[in-house]
């Protein structure tokens, strides 16, 4: 009989602490699915304190809860669910602008740089950054600067191909048949290169020379000859001593007329080169 009694008592007893844990773990769950529903960080304000009682920067632990001491924030309840919503919110707002914030800085500097290399290099070549033609022909330049593809460009900056398109003297018999006769051509007082010989009157129309229009220019004409050759005539802008072209007559684009003697006549043609 003892024995049955003790028997029915522990039973008693064991069912009495199975359903006080069961409680517990009702509690605990109920508990976490509030949290979870409200979607509240553990540390920021109104929400569960962090491990240890950890709060946000400013913010104090009080019965489990960060609040801000200074505001007499609320600690738990729906109010505290809002606040920590918004915080989270705000927080998330922050670094989305900041990031945007220094994509765009990065992106206005990249533009600005290349804006600032695009017209550096643009004015560099004469040319004008709005990408519309600045002119049609020479009369729309300055004096000292040619059209080229829409741009003026300033003479001294770029040079000039020159042809010699004819060459005729006053007579084209050197006394032992017709004459062949070619060019030298100089460049701030120095040789550069001479011509093909052409029969005579001469012309070298599929020739060209590169100019420089900083320097001085000079063209000596020759006629070949078996033993020793003979200079005709030279032509250069002078003052005593040769010269550069006359802007004027590089924005012209072509010289025709006869050397200092009168006897020879020219017709050079300059055309601008881009550097």
């Amino acid at each position: 009989m003892v024995q049955r009694c003790v028997r029915v008592l522990a039973a008693l007893c064991l069912g009495i602490v199975a359903q006080a844990c069961a409680g517990d773990e009702a509690e605990s769950a109920t508990q976490a699915s509030s949290e979870s529903a409200g979607s509240c960080t553990p540390g920021v304000q109104g929400c569960a304190c962090g491990y240890g009682g950890a709060c946000a920067v400013g913010l104090s632990c009080v019965d489990d809860r960060c609040i801000d001491p200074d505001s007499g924030g609320t600690s738990g309840g729906e109010g505290s669910e809002s606040t920590g919503g918004e915080s989270s919110a705000s927080t998330s707002g922050t670094g989305t602008g900041s990031a945007s914030a220094t994509a765009g800085t990065a992106t206005t500097a990249t533009t600005a740089t290349t804006a600032t290399t695009a017209t550096t290099a643009t004015t560099a070549s004469g040319g004008d950054s709005s990408g519309e033609e600045l002119c049609l022909d020479n009369e729309e330049c300055a004096g000292d600067a040619v059209c080229v593809d829409g741009d003026c460009w300033p003479i001294d900056a770029i040079y000039f191909t020159v042809t010699v398109d004819l060459f005729a003297p006053p007579s084209c018999d050197d006394g032992w048949g017709d004459a062949e006769l070619y060019y030298d051509y100089y460049e701030g007082g120095e040789y550069i290169s001479s011509s093909a010989v052409s029969g005579c009157p001469g012309d070298w129309p599929d020739e060209e020379v590169v100019y420089d229009p900083l320097f001085s220019f000079k063209l000596e004409f020759w006629e070949s000859d078996a033993i020793d050759d003979d200079l005709i005539t030279s032509l250069c802008w002078n003052d005593g001593s040769c010269l550069p072209v006359p802007h004027s007559v590089l924005r012209s684009g072509r010289w025709v007329g006869y050397d200092g003697s009168g006897d020879y006549y020219l017709d050079l043609r300059f055309e601008p080169l881009l550097p």
